[in-house]
């Protein structure tokens, strides 16, 4: 994996879909990580929301199927988070 590759990442209000593909989990992972969780803590007053928003993107990644487990687990390893 290439440090291009670890660093690629969606705008943080339009994340694509992370069980469409392994690099789609790794990009949506990689969003969620470096754009959408770090705004959170950085916008005063805008926790609750934020808190909210975070939420959403979790239930789109828990409708994971057993199938598309493996997506998830290969594109989180492939970044190097443990």
């Amino acid at each position: 994996m290439t440090i291009r590759a670890r660093s690629v990442a969606d705008d943080k209000h339009n994340i694509r879909d992370p069980l469409t593909s392994v690099n789609d989990c790794r990009v949506f992972t990689n969003t969620l990580l470096k754009k959408k969780l770090a705004s959170y803590f950085l916008t005063a007053g805008g926790l609750k929301g934020h808190a909210l928003q975070l939420e959403q993107q979790l239930v789109r990644l828990s409708k994971v199927e057993d199938k598309d487990q493996a997506i998830v687990v290969e594109a989180t390893a492939s970044l190097g988070i443990n």
